[in-house]
């Protein structure tokens, strides 16, 4: 056994299992890793910046917990509407897991503002980059604390 902290708190792992080796080093994540994001390419010219969604990402939990609330029966019932459920990750998306980008463009190559509508209006329209970007968002690897600024594009 040993102490941890000032508090003396008893950990029941031994002393040959430290906080910085194996399965501990596999699945801590900090919190500034989850909230901050890191930079996800798409291609060499455009990436956005995403938070976790999930996790201890709170700001992500307490919105999606807002915006289900209303619709808390039907998800229980499991007969929500597929379309009203994407809706509402759309919007959670945007408000709490896509923080920036860059490259993003309209139609005519001029570029888009990171912003709440421009956001929804990107990920409507292309579905899979939607899918894309969860995906990579959700990912539990992505976030660990050991990873450093380097690995996740943020130097």
């Amino acid at each position: 056994m040993f102490t941890i902290g000032l508090l003396g708190f008893n950990s029941p792992v031994s002393d040959h299992h430290h906080l910085n080796s194996g399965l501990f080093q596999q699945c801590v994540c900090h919190d500034y890793n989850e909230a901050e994001g890191f930079w996800h390419p798409i291609t060499d010219d455009i990436k956005f910046l995403l938070a976790r969604a999930g996790g201890q990402n709170s700001v992500f939990s307490k919105a999606l917990e807002a915006k289900i609330r209303p619709h808390r029966r039907q998800i229980d019932n499991e007969d929500m509407d597929t379309a009203l459920a994407n809706t509402i990750m759309v919007e959670v998306f945007a408000t709490t897991v896509i923080k920036d980008w860059v490259g993003v463009t309209d139609d005519e190559g001029k570029d888009l503002p990171c912003n709440k509508k421009n956001i929804i209006h990107i990920l409507t329209e292309l579905p899979d980059l939607f899918n894309e970007l969860r995906d990579v968002a959700t990912k539990h690897a992505n976030f660990r604390a050991h990873s450093t600024e380097e690995d996740l594009g943020n130097s």
